[in-house]
């Protein structure tokens, strides 16, 4: 971004980057959205071999999109020809797949919210933006469907559980113990089937992500 002109803001809710293509009329501010995220798929080619982390997510070409736009309209002059900003946003970590990491983040007062996007909102990273949009690459089995416009932009609300259990003699009093992974799979059960209870219109989507570990 710094070479191409757009004097990027850094560090924006601990990782984001925001640069800025100016017009010379004023108009509506467009933003091109990028997430900076990837993901635990240890058996990609190209994964971190300490974390197993990869680029693998289809948010690598959000960014690709995102820094192409830029590269393009920067290099065409388009500024001198459009009505309003365009602003290119890195946004942080969207992909929730470190809960622990961020709730510690949390506590030490490094972040208020565990997505990034809601760090960006609350800190008026998104109040001089009119209109924001963003790519995603699909799987093969979604070539068929060449684009698809979303009707909707989803929160999350997201909530860490811990079972503990009470230990007790197998054998001679079982009455008395409480067994926290049979009550993690009763609650999985129950969470699984909540999700055919709603509309599809809702775009209402429960996911979880379970870690069992004996202590």
């Amino acid at each position: 971004m710094r070479t191409l002109g757009l004097e990027p803001q850094t560090c924006l809710a601990v990782t984001g980057v925001k640069g800025r293509l100016k017009s010379k009329m004023p108009g509506p501010r467009l933003a091109f959205i990028g997430e900076l995220d990837s993901l635990r798929t240890s058996d990609h080619p190209l994964a971190k071999p300490q974390t197993g982390a990869a680029h693998s997510g289809g948010d690598n070409a959000q960014v690709a999109g995102m820094l192409g736009v830029a590269m393009g309209l920067s290099e065409i002059g388009a500024s001198d020809h459009l009505a309003g900003d365009l602003v290119f946003l890195a946004v942080p970590a969207e992909e929730f797949i470190d809960v622990e990491e961020r709730l510690h983040r949390k506590e030490r007062g490094e972040i208020e919210f565990l997505l990034g996007k809601p760090g960006l909102v609350a800190k008026g990273h998104f109040d001089d933006i009119d209109m924001a949009m963003m790519i995603h690459v699909g799987s093969h089995d979604q070539m068929s469907r060449r684009t698809y416009i979303a009707n909707s932009s989803n929160g999350a609300l997201v909530k860490q559980i811990r079972f503990l259990e009470r230990a007790s003699h197998a054998g001679g009093a079982p009455e008395l113990g409480v067994h926290a992974l049979s009550a993690a799979m009763i609650a999985l059960n129950a969470i699984h089937a909540q999700r055919e209870t709603f509309y599809d219109r809702d775009t209402i989507r429960i996911r979880r992500v379970s870690r069992i570990t004996a202590l």
